[in-house]
This record gives C-alpha cells, structure tokens and sequence, in this order.
C-alpha cells in the first residue's frame, strides 16, 4: 500500500517550490521556469510506481520531456488495468494522479495530467470503470467533464 502521506508531502514540497518560482519572478511560474519541478514530479510517480521504470517506453524515453513522461505513464496505467494485473500498482497510479491533480492547483500540471493520463483513461470501458473507482476530487470531476 502506498504511503499517502509521503506522497502527499513530496506534493506539497512541489507546490511550495512552484510558488517559489512565481514569487521569485513576480509573474506566475511559465514553463520554462517550473521545468525543475516537472523533473521531480516525474521522479516522484517513479517513487511511488516503480513498476513505471520497467515498462519498455519509459527506458526508451526516460523523464526530460514531462509531456512525453506522464503519457507513457499514461499508457502504462491503461496496460496494467486491461492485462486485468492485481497489483496495487494500479492504485498507486491512481493516488498519484490524484494527489498531484488535486493538490498541484497548478493548470499548467492539471492540463499536463489530464491529456496524458485522464484522456487516456477514457478509451474503454473497463478503464472508465476503474478510474471512477479510484479517482476523487477534482481529478474526477475533470475525468466526469471528458467523458461528456
């Protein structure tokens, strides 16, 4: 079982260290700018799934694109729920998820997580199921809005 607090810590920090950004250049946090955050929030879904670093697409891409990172780990969470795995892992992605989405109050983040995970989760109906089960909050009600 995943160690929520711990993960929602390493969250926090992050946000903390978004809003350092923003408050350092009085503007808010650009791209550019949170790269070093997005490096460690893709460390971080490595902490809390390492199954993530055995799948195939993550050692061919590794994490320097955060886009390209968080679709691969996309893809991974809809592997592990169609090959039907009983491992937690699933669980822990979907904490993960919820966590950041939740939390980040970051729409650069929220939009990243919601193209590259949520939206994949949207192409059947098995992982529609899963991902209502699991998913809270605001990560939710944006997975609810795209599938209307």
């Amino acid at each position: 079982m995943v160690n929520k607090q711990k993960l929602g810590s390493k969250i926090n920090n992050l946000l903390l260290d978004l809003k350092k950004i923003s408050n350092s250049k009085g503007i808010p946090a650009v791209d550019s700018n949170k790269q070093p955050c997005l490096i460690k929030l893709c460390d971080t879904v490595v902490e809390f799934v390492p199954e993530f670093k055995n799948c195939e697409d993550f050692l061919l891409f590794g994490k320097e694109n955060p886009y390209l990172h968080f679709g691969v780990f996309g893809s991974f969470l809809c592997e592990q729920i169609d090959k039907d795995i009983a491992s937690d892992a699933i669980e822990r992605g979907f904490n993960f998820v919820n966590e950041s989405y939740n939390n980040m109050r970051d729409e650069h983040i929220q939009t990243m997580l919601s193209t590259e995970i949520l939206e994949k989760l949207t192409a059947s109906e098995k992982m529609i199921v899963i991902a209502k089960k699991f998913l809270i909050g605001d990560a939710l009600n944006q997975f609810q809005k795209m599938l209307e």
